[in-house]
């Protein structure tokens, strides 16, 4: 736990405050009267999390958590979001409402919320959390090969919203947006936004309807998250109120005291919005103060020499607020009488006594329909106009006002295509039917627009698909929902409900606590079948179960339903033409893009965030035992080949736009890492044709390295490989490449890097080398950038740094600057490392990339 003291600069005049009235009582289910903070959790805190994931199990579904690639019951877990920072101090757990806000509903521009960032700092501070769906749950069973994540019961001081960007997934509020769709396979990274601090507890079921219309569901499952505040601990007070009812009621003389008042101190970024909550005694020189807001367990503090204060981003809305106090021995227990506050508001305090606090939440909180959802008209309106070059606006209307849709699609270049060239995704629900959606590329009136309409598995109706034609806008269009088989629910409708034969291999269950987060690749299965995947989830891992290796995680279930480890060498990774994109307007828009070429530069993109029919390559080494490297493991990356003129570029963003650029053509680039991570980029690629490159793994304490592996991209290729005249295939690129399994090498002083040049350097940027061996002991000391303190509620005492360590991170910056932020007077212009950059549980992360010697 985190104690945090300020010294008040003089006395302060206090007005005493009256008790609130009785709080309200919370009508919810009662499986979700959970009380007390959840010291007894497994903490899912500065990690790549996936929670809930859908797996499947038998016949039904089930829910974990997968935290830093490990599965946990659901139940087991929480996830906790402390005050996080970038390394460049920036923070990263207040959401400020932007003026050109377009997610509904939440408040006005400048209304604070706390945010479980999209794109988080410095080892994935304060969390990354998303949700997902393992590969192999049978979609083909389902009615329209569809099912849905649903939020079934809801218990917090404030409302949760779940968006990427432009694109409202969720929120706990909104009757029609409490169930989203999920694909096999797919994980979301995205921002989950809370209007209030403190403990939420929120019940989750999958479902669907089988083919014959029966609607199959997991029993309810609850997550917890621990939004600000301190974090679970297992020393934690687990039960508040009986801790207090046991401690000793005699009675002492003297003052206690609950004092709120906005914080004063500006040591880091963010403690502008920082409210103090503090409790003093004159009575008890010892104990533990236990802040609530609304009723709901916030943070627990130590008392010292009679003072326990903690800071914290209480949102824009008024909340209430009560400290119970718990001695170490002796008399002086106490609850305060609730205190009414608004961070707008002075300095405000009671010395009033009260009862144990109560769950009131001041935001009324609308009913939960569980059950079947009959539709009065099954008749759907869709538009579709142009707003200008760059965006054009997508309504669906149902005829009934309650039904929700999801729909898909968007402008494809052709009309029977199965991949859209700019792409439409949103939910229809009764709080928005129209987005707005980039179409720029797509709007010459050669391609067609194409949507589906589905609505969630509750509702007794199918999808429907529909064309427009053409999409010269404006276009309008009139259809009807399917009517398939559907099978009519009775009794409770939470109970489990199951297919009626189980499917082949179901999904391995979460690990018991007795042996609980099993890691690792021994169970998935290794395919040396040649591969070209251009659609799903892939990672360039790290593996070491006999010694450092490299291969491709391949979750994207083109050769089977389960998770496969292929060797790099069998693997082209295919960018399709749909991935073209011209740089103007709102894309790569800033000045900080301008490497990737002037404004009206085509560029082949991967993006950072999963999109369907584009493959999302990006880094892993969530497999690896880092107690056996004690230095940690550098990734190193050089180009090897690109077309005539083509360069290509790995980087990352932010809200703000660049982040760090990774690799590049031009550069050997090292990816520094002492915790396991996982980690997506930006790709872009200037010209169609095939890249090569070459990734290796090394030990930073032996300085041994793997062989050179190739990492292949054929853009806007017919053919599935490269030629046979491809660098790979030399000697020293293979380097044994054809199996999985380890070839250590020292790597200090070899001419590694003459043995495959590029054959062409990228346009206008002179021709590139590929780079340096490893960093000299002066080179990788070059730039040091110690993790910033961890703040109020990272769970350290006072003076600990951040569990992540420091990061090192230097570049010789060519043309444009590579980074916003971090630059030197010195020629290494140092580079802070973005927040989506690499991905790891208290792992220190940094990136060395050396430009090309001319």
């Amino acid at each position: 736990m985190t104690t945090v003291f300020y010294n008040r600069r003089g006395p302060m005049s206090l007005k005493t405050l009256s008790a609130l009235a009785g709080a309200v009582a919370l009508a919810l289910l009662p499986a979700l009267a959970l009380a007390g903070p959840s010291d007894d959790l497994i903490v899912a805190s500065q990690a790549h999390v996936d929670s809930p994931k859908v797996f499947w199990q038998g016949r039904n579904f089930t829910l974990n958590a997968e935290v830093d690639g490990k599965e946990h019951k659901l139940e087991k877990t929480v996830n906790w979001v402390g005050k996080g920072y970038k390394n460049t101090g920036q923070q990263q757990y207040v959401y400020e409402v932007p003026k050109n806000n377009s997610i509904p509903n939440l408040g006005e521009p400048g209304t604070l919320l706390y945010q479980a960032p999209i794109l988080p700092g410095l080892a994935n501070s304060p969390i990354w959390a998303g949700f997902g769906a393992d590969l192999k749950i049978p979609a083909e069973k389902f009615r329209d090969g569809s099912f849905n994540l649903d939020m079934v019961a809801f218990d917090g001081p404030g409302k949760m919203d779940l968006f990427r960007y432009d694109d409202w997934m969720a929120s706990s509020h909104s009757p029609g947006m409490r169930s989203v769709w999920i694909k096999p396979g797919t994980h979301t990274h995205n921002i989950t936004t809370f209007t209030k601090p403190g403990n939420y507890h929120i019940q989750y079921r999958a479902s669907a309807r089988d083919k014959s219309g029966r609607f199959v569901a997991s029993a309810p499952q609850t997550m917890t998250w621990q939004v600000g505040g301190s974090k679970p601990a297992p020393n934690g007070i687990k039960d508040v109120a009986r801790a207090y009812d046991q401690a000793e009621n005699t009675g002492a003389e003297g003052e206690a005291r609950l004092t709120i008042t906005p914080h004063e101190g500006r040591e880091k970024d963010g403690d502008e919005y920082l409210t103090d909550m503090e409790f003093t005694t004159s009575t008890a020189t010892a104990g533990t103060a236990i802040f609530y807001i609304d009723g709901y367990y916030l943070a627990e503090v130590p008392l010292k020499d009679g003072r326990a204060t903690w800071s914290e981003m209480i949102g824009s809305e008024t909340s209430s607020f009560q400290v119970v106090f718990i001695p170490k021995q002796g008399p002086g227990k106490w609850i305060s009488s609730p205190l009414s506050y608004n961070r707008t508001q002075g300095t405000v305090s009671t010395t009033q006594p009260g009862s144990f606090p109560r769950k009131s939440p001041t935001r009324a909180l609308p009913t939960f329909d569980n059950g079947d959802q009959k539709i009065a008209d099954p008749a759907v309106s869709v538009t579709a106009k142009k707003l200008d070059n760059e965006y054009a606006s997508i309504a669906a209307i149902p005829a009934d006002k309650n039904l929700t849709l999801r729909v898909t699609g968007g402008f494809y270049d052709t009309p029977d295509g199965n991949n859209p060239s700019c792409e439409v995704e949103f939910i229809s629900s009764p709080a928005q039917r129209e987005i707005k959606v980039p179409w720029d590329g797509c709007n010459d009136g050669s391609y067609t627009l194409k949507l589906r309409l589905q609505p969630n598995s509750r509702t007794l109706a199918g999808a429907k698909d529909i064309s427009l034609g053409k999409a010269v806008l404006p276009k309008s269009a009139e259809t009807r929902l399917t009517n398939p088989p559907s099978v009519i629910r009775k009794g409770d409708p939470l109970a489990a409900h199951e297919l009626t034969e189980s499917t082949p291999s179901p999904t391995r269950p979460a690990e018991t606590e007795a042996n609980p987060g099993k890691t690792g690749t021994n169970t998935e299965k290794i395919s040396k079948a040649q591969a070209t995947i251009s659609d799903g989830h892939v990672d360039v891992r790290v593996t070491d179960q006999n010694g450092l290796a490299m291969a491709l995680g391949d979750d994207s279930g083109t050769e089977e339903k389960r998770t496969l480890i292929r060797p790099l060498d069998k693997v082209t990774l295919a960018v399709p033409k749909q991935a073209l994109v011209t740089r103007r307007g709102h894309v790569f828009a800033s000045k900080d893009f301008d490497f990737l070429g002037k404004k009206g530069t085509q560029l082949y993109v991967l993006p950072q965030n999963q999109r369907n029919g584009l493959v999302w390559p990006g880094f892993s080494t969530e497999s690896v035992d880092y107690s056996k490297y004690p230095k940690g493991i550098d990734i190193q990356v050089r180009p090897a080949k690109a077309p005539k003129g083509g360069a290509w570029w790995a980087f990352t963003q932010d809200l703000n736009g660049l982040g760090t650029i990774m690799a590049a053509s031009d550069r050997t680039s090292t990816i520094s890492t002492t915790g396991r991570i996982h980690s997506h980029l930006v790709w872009a690629f200037s010209k169609p044709g095939h890249y090569l490159l070459q990734v290796r793994a090394v030990d930073r304490a032996t300085e041994r390295a793997t062989k050179w592996y190739p990492l292949r991209f054929a853009v806007d290729q017919a053919q599935k490989t490269d030629p046979a005249t491809d660098p790979a295939n030399s000697d020293a690129a293979k380097g044994g490449a054809a199996d999985i399994g380890p070839t250590e090498n020292p790597a200090s002083k070899q001419e590694i890097d003459e043995t495959v040049a590029p054959e062409t350097g990228p346009a206008g940027l002179g021709k590139p080398s590929p780079g340096p061996t490893l960093a000299s002991k002066a080179e990788k000391s070059g730039a040091q950038i110690t993790s910033p303190k961890a703040a109020e509620g990272e769970g350290n005492t006072a003076g600990e740094s951040s569990p992540a360590g420091a990061a090192t991170v230097s570049s010789k910056p060519y043309r444009p600057p590579l980074a916003k932020t971090g630059s030197s007077e010195n020629t290494q212009q140092l580079l802070t490392l973005a927040g989506a950059a690499l991905l790891g549980a208290g792992g220190a992360l940094g990136i060395t990339s050396v430009r090309g010697r001319k």
